[in-house]
């Protein structure tokens, strides 16, 4: 008689994780299927910990069969490789040795199976397990996938869905076994479970995949942080190996296929790129790791995928938010052609100068610029030319220009009237209709908490709107921290109670902290404690947050966000430039900010950040040199000169000869 064939192979390529090993044993063995059901092929790669010990120990308890191989190290592809030649189950996995299954997980994958006979892939959900919160959270980019619960997904129809990975991914085994398809070993260090993949559902006759919402896996990000995800930009091979074998394979494996690139592998790659290297390049430079010999070479890879890209695939991206400088990198910035666009962004307002923010990008020679206000030309209040830089050059520019807020504002590029309207915003791949989704059982519990929320939220605008209104209309918040002082803050806050007692001005701080008690005898009640009530109505009727940490919670607390969608303060950010991390280009930390003024030492300093052809989105209106109130006795009289002048409407310089 024939043996039975499992209906689940699990593929583990183990490489020392000996002290995530026990969680991930457990979580198979309290799968809720038949032992014989189920296989377990796990390949030492060469482990240097007690990995191997803890898995030999395993085979020889278990009541599920557990083939344990051995090799030396050759990489997750070879080790999974070696583990697929031995699968000989109906769906085969390649489940990580450092993550968790929840209970139910193989059920639900053989329940959806069973349901779907035509089906060849199918995807669990990925959770996130998070060892530094202890919690697992539903937080991975990819989650909108399930928000309709389990269904079949035709990716020619959904170009944007894809399985998570070939962790939480089970292929066929027959088709497996037929086609010959194996990982490609010398894939590294990343991309090769969305590689193997999308090679399988290219040669499908169509691209169909199950997502199974109640199969969820939990990937564990390691407090260690040593994981080969969180390491992968320390790897040369990320700029070129995983560019020519993996992203351009696809490309190139599509094009044989019907002479396209696939939507969906279009999707896939721009999932890959924005979140690995855009994203890093513009939030964490210091990851990338590019050697100066391999720039040139990474540059030329990067281009070749952009212009593999449709530009309708790139704007149409949901599978996570894409910047719209990005897109228009990808689509434009890679191309031997001169580009201007039709539109210009309306990017921000200032009420109280009555100047509006305008920008738009470029490629080639900057084109002729017209403004018209009422019909009469005009010159921008202050304007700059910004270098759009990736990866060590320059590949588009951007201009931007405030302008009057008031009045017919028309402006022409290149004799050609161009459109003035709000940018065009990431695309946000969750739908915030169906975003949360909570048990019944606890309805009536969160609409008594949330009335509750909205009533104390009501009484504290209407208390800003009133006894707030009269203490700290247009008052200046000074802050260093909420657990810190004794900073730019602390110093402008002092010489204002000396020299100008007679400003509005406010220093918050939380109480209890060490230097909190000196702070509220020297200040007095012009001292609020960061957080209580009096503060929350300080910040509801604020002209000016001037704070020395550009920490987001300080520079936007979600306190006043959920009072109010417009907080009503402008940002003086009194750091300086040098608050930069290892010596990085200061636009690095100063471009995701709004910013509405930044103090500067000198005007070397200014040209850093206010020049044109350098990276920060700040001009001569934000950036001004008046030194820093904690190492210059004059800067505090400086500064608070420039704070009355932007705190008046912008009017045009007088021609000369004027009156």
């Amino acid at each position: 008689m024939a043996p039975v064939r499992p209906r689940f192979s699990v593929v583990a390529a183990v490489y020392d994780v000996e002290p995530y090993l026990p969680a991930f044993i457990a979580s198979i063995e309290r799968q809720a299927v038949d032992p014989s059901s189920l296989e377990v092929i796990a390949v030492d790669d060469g482990s240097s910990d007690g990995s191997l010990r803890l898995l030999e120990a395993w085979r020889d308890r278990s009541a599920i069969p557990v083939t344990v191989l051995t090799q030396r190290n050759a990489g997750q592809g070879a080790a999974r490789n070696a583990g697929l030649e031995r699968a000989t189950g109906e769906w085969v996995t390649f489940t990580d040795p450092d993550d968790v299954l929840e209970d139910g997980y193989l059920a639900a994958i053989g329940a959806f199976a069973a349901g779907n006979p035509g089906i060849d892939v199918l995807s669990g959900k990925r959770m996130t397990l998070d060892e530094s919160a202890g919690e697992v959270r539903d937080v991975h980019p990819r989650r909108w996938q399930f928000v309709d619960g389990s269904r079949v997904a035709d990716l020619d129809v959904e170009p944007n869905v894809f399985p998570v990975s070939a962790s939480t991914a089970f292929f066929r085994g027959d088709r497996l076994r037929s086609s010959g398809l194996r990982y490609d070993p010398e894939l590294r260090p990343h991309f090769e479970d969305q590689h193997f993949a999308a090679r399988f559902l290219l040669a499908l006759d169509r691209p169909l995949v199950g997502l199974v919402a109640g199969a969820r896996y939990d990937y564990r990000v390691r407090l260690a942080n040593d994981s080969t995800l969180q390491r992968i930009h320390a790897d040369q091979r990320s700029y070129t190996t995983v560019f020519e074998r993996g992203y351009l394979d696809l490309v190139r494996r599509s094009l044989a296929r019907d002479g396209t690139v696939a939507p969906w592998i279009q999707q896939l790659l721009l999932y890959e790129i924005t979140r690995r290297y855009l994203r890093e390049a513009d939030a964490y430079p210091g990851r990338l790791d590019v050697p100066a010999a391999l720039e040139p070479r990474f540059r030329d890879l990067f281009g070749e995928l952009a212009r593999a890209l449709d530009e309708a695939q790139v704007y149409a991206h949901a599978g996570s938010p894409v910047d719209p400088v990005w897109a228009e990198l990808l689509v434009h910035g890679y191309r031997d052609e001169r580009w201007v666009p039709a539109a210009v962004d309306r990017t921000d307002v200032d009420r109280v100068m009555r100047l509006q923010r305008l920008s738009y990008r470029f490629r080639g020679d900057p084109p002729v610029e017209r403004l018209e206000v009422d019909g009469r030309p005009a010159a921008p209040a202050f304007a700059k030319t910004r270098a759009v830089r990736y990866f060590g050059r320059t590949e588009l520019e951007e201009r931007i220009l405030w302008v009057p807020a008031a009045g017919r504002v028309a402006l022409s590029l290149d004799g050609v009237a161009a459109g003035i309207g709000p940018p065009r915003a990431p695309v946000q791949a969750l739908d915030a209709r169906r975003a949360s989704r909570r048990p019944p059982t606890r309805a009536a519990t969160l609409r008594r908490r949330l009335e509750r929320e909205q009533l104390a939220a009501s009484l504290t605008r209407l208390l800003a709107r009133t006894v707030g209104r009269r203490w700290f209309r247009g008052a200046w918040v000074l802050v260093d921290g909420p657990q810190d002082a004794d900073g730019e803050a602390e110093a402008l806050f002092a010489w204002l109670r000396r020299e100008h007692p007679e400003r509005n001005a406010w220093y918050a701080i939380a109480r209890g902290t060490p230097r909190s008690e000196r702070l509220l005898r020297a200040g007095g009640r012009r001292v609020v404690t960061y957080g209580d009530l009096r503060w929350r109505l300080l910040m509801l009727n604020a002209g000016w947050l001037l704070s020395s940490d550009l920490d987001d919670e300080l520079v936007r607390p979600r306190a006043i966000r959920r009072l109010t969608r417009r907080p009503p303060w402008r940002f003086g950010f009194l750091g300086g430039i040098d608050a930069a991390v290892d010596g990085e280009d200061p636009a690095v930390r100063l471009n995701p900010h709004r910013i509405d003024l930044l103090p500067v030492r000198s005007d070397a300093e200014l040209g850093a950040v206010a020049a044109d052809g350098t990276r920060s989105r700040l001009t001569h209106k934000e950036a001004r040199v008046t030194g820093l109130p904690g190492d210059d006795p004059d800067a505090p009289g400086r500064l608070v000169a420039v704070l009355d002048e932007l705190g008046r409407p912008w009017a045009p310089p007088l021609a000369d000869g004027a009156a």
